[in-house]
């Protein structure tokens, strides 16, 4: 059986947490056009666990600055049911 730790507002002493490859797509407020927004690259500087955090772009077609709230949530599974020797 696994054993799943769940883990909120413990912040990240970390200057640039990089996040994980990934893409998402918007629609700008100033030019009402979609954006594609690549995580390629994107970090968050010390970020709290299960807290809104900002994550800033640009619009590439009104080249507006814009910002989205995310969350880091984070857990850890232990699937061992006895440990072993090292």
């Amino acid at each position: 059986m696994a054993h799943v730790a769940k883990y909120d507002n413990h912040e990240i002493e970390v200057k640039r947490f990089y996040l994980p490859e990934g893409e998402f797509t918007m629609f700008c407020p100033c030019c009402d056009k979609y954006v594609y927004i690549d995580l390629s690259g994107k970090y968050l500087s010390y970020p709290t666990i299960g807290a809104k955090e900002p994550l800033y772009f640009l619009c590439p077609h009104c080249e507006e600055g814009l910002e989205v709230d995310v969350e880091l949530e984070m857990s850890l599974t232990i699937h061992d049911e006895k440990p072993r020797k090292q």
